[in-house]
């Protein structure tokens, strides 16, 4: 029964292409906090990354509770969805079912978010368009979403402050134990676990291209239609916490840098964004590192 399961008392929602994989690497160390095995549980958001309907808040809160049925008693349980800060729906069916939990947002420079969130659509062939195009249009998934103002602001409207933590990419890979440290405080754990870790300061996945984009596409097909499956989803589950999904996932893939974009594009993004990032940065009375 649901009643016997710690559902999260927090959530790390995003950004997308910010750091999230690798915040979700670190916390799952912790030995005092528990994350499920899959990153990315996908409960609040109605649409996924390419703006398909998914919508797994329909399959219900007995879903969402089986990805915490391993939890053993640690001082804090989360989950890590990068869609929840973007998603329309996520803010607000989150605080009808979580009132209480805690947030972390991870935001990056908006100009370098949406570049590399082309790149990693350009190799997994999710977009025909060039990057111009997709400026031009305004394309959701690239563009829109390095909106962080008119994101947060609608988590600010709906949870006290205490309750939201936003750190920034460019400051937490140039100091990651302070910044898991004080992610630690805002979780109530212990925050000197980092100290002597030496591998916080290495990148989880490295910018990467595909052996084959075609299987990528056909992976995440298969696994939609598991997760849906109450018994298939249990055995998918268990295949995630043996690391056989992650292994099947790094065979594909090739370690190849991401091209520098384009310095009209950038330029063209940063006076696009600038008008965001002043009221980001009023909403959260700092200056913003970009």
């Amino acid at each position: 029964m649901v009643s016997k399961i710690h559902l999260p008392d927090f959530l790390v929602i995003g950004a997308e292409k910010g750091g999230t994989t690798w915040l979700y690497t670190q916390l799952k160390k912790h030995p005092d906090i528990f994350l499920p095995a899959t990153k990315e549980v996908q409960f609040f958001n109605k649409y996924n990354s390419n703006l398909i309907q998914r919508d797994y808040f329909q399959q219900g809160i007995d879903w969402y509770a089986n990805f915490f049925k391993q939890y053993n008693g640690q001082k804090a349980v989360g989950e890590v969805t990068p869609m929840y800060l973007c998603d329309a729906e996520a803010p607000l069916r989150i605080k009808q079912t979580l009132p209480h939990v805690k947030l972390i947002a991870i935001l990056r420079n908006p100009v370098q978010r949406a570049w590399s969130h082309y790149c990693m659509a350009k190799n997994k062939e999710h977009t025909k368009l060039t990057f111009r195009e997709a400026i031009r249009q305004r394309e959701p998934r690239f563009i829109d979403r390095g909106l962080y103002y008119n994101q947060l602001k609608i988590y600010y409207q709906l949870f006290q402050p205490n309750k939201i933590i936003v750190i920034f990419y460019e400051e937490v890979f140039k100091n990651p134990e302070h910044w898991l440290s004080e992610i630690c405080k805002f979780l109530s754990v212990d925050d000197s676990f980092y100290v002597k870790d030496s591998s916080i300061h290495e990148k989880v996945f490295p910018a990467s291209a595909y052996k084959s984009a075609k299987w990528v596409n056909i992976q995440n097909a298969i696994t939609h239609k598991i997760r849906k499956n109450k018994t298939l989803g249990k055995v998918l589950n268990w295949l995630k916490r043996r690391g056989v999904t992650e292994c099947l996932k790094k065979l594909n893939a090739v370690e190849k840098p991401y091209d520098k974009i384009n310095e009209g594009d950038a330029i063209l993004l940063k006076e696009f964004y600038k008008e965001d990032i002043a009221a980001l940065s009023l909403l959260l009375k700092k200056e913003l590192p970009f």
